[in-house]
This record gives C-alpha cells, structure tokens and sequence, in this order.
C-alpha cells in the first residue's frame, strides 16, 4: 500500500510523508465521526495490547499513527499520557484489565516484561522496532508514562 500510495501522489519520487498507509489512515479517519486524535490514540492502544497482552516474543503491531503525535498533534500523545495515568486507579484498573482479559498481576508482569525488553532493545541500539525508518522521535508506549509499582496504587 505504501509504495502504490507514494507512486500516486509522488509521480516524481518525491516523497512527503513518512507512511502512504499512514497518509491513508489519516485522510480518511480525520472527520466529524472520527477525530484524528481519537484514530492515533486507537493505533497506540493496540499497540500498546499487542506488547503487553500478547503471549508472543515479537510485537504484531506497530502504531504507524504515532508520527502524528508531533508537535503539530500533541493532543494525541496527552490521550496515551491520560491513558497511562489511569492504571494508577484501582476502580479504573479493574475496568482498563478487561480490555486486556488479565489480571492485575498478570498485567503487571507483563507490562514489566514489554518495558525491559524496550530498554533491552534501545540498549542495544535495535530502535526500529519502535520508531518509522523516516521518523526521529520512538512510538509512545504506557511504560513511558507509569511505572509499574504505580499501576492500581490509588482508590
């Protein structure tokens, strides 16, 4: 989809944004129904399930919306930053770990195990798996955000 998006709109090679997919997205998902801002925060959600939820040793999603959470969009990154404050809630814990189908402990392991192998993976310098090649700042991630001691402390 990339390259047939780039070859459409950029008959001289030309290329102007970082993902045709995400051009794509954004273009379509940035109306009255769907606010862009509520369609990068959905893109960041998953990503955020697929890293924690998922019993997989690689990521099945990646968030190709987060390059719009710039400067230009940094209302999008404060949904993900509120999001992340609300693990802090117990009452709202219980609700977000449904959408996770764990439970508290078990969310709080694996949320352990996605943030160090994040730092792992930067550590080593294998960045890619958490940023677009054409974009400088990583993909936001709840583990950026709140720290796991935190997770379900408040009432």
């Amino acid at each position: 989809m990339d390259k047939a998006k780039y070859v459409k709109d950029f008959p001289d090679g030309k290329q102007k944004y970082y993902s045709g997919q995400a051009q794509v997205w954004k273009e379509n998902a940035n109306n009255a129904n769907v606010p862009l801002n509520n369609f990068v925060f959905a893109d960041s959600f998953i990503y955020n399930h697929s890293t924690i939820a998922n019993k997989i040793t690689h990521y099945d999603w990646f968030p190709l919306m987060y390059i719009y959470q710039g400067a230009k969009y940094r209302e999008d990154s404060k949904e993900l930053y509120s999001f992340a404050n609300k693990l802090k809630s117990k009452r709202m814990l219980s609700q977000i770990l449904l959408a996770f189908g764990t439970t508290e402990k078990q969310f709080k392991d694996e949320f352990t195990t996605a943030k160090n192998k994040k730092i792992e993976d930067e550590r080593q310098g294998h960045y890619m798996q958490y940023m677009s090649p054409m974009a400088f700042e990583s993909a936001n991630h709840l583990c950026d955000y709140v720290r796991v001691e935190e997770i379900g402390t408040f009432n």
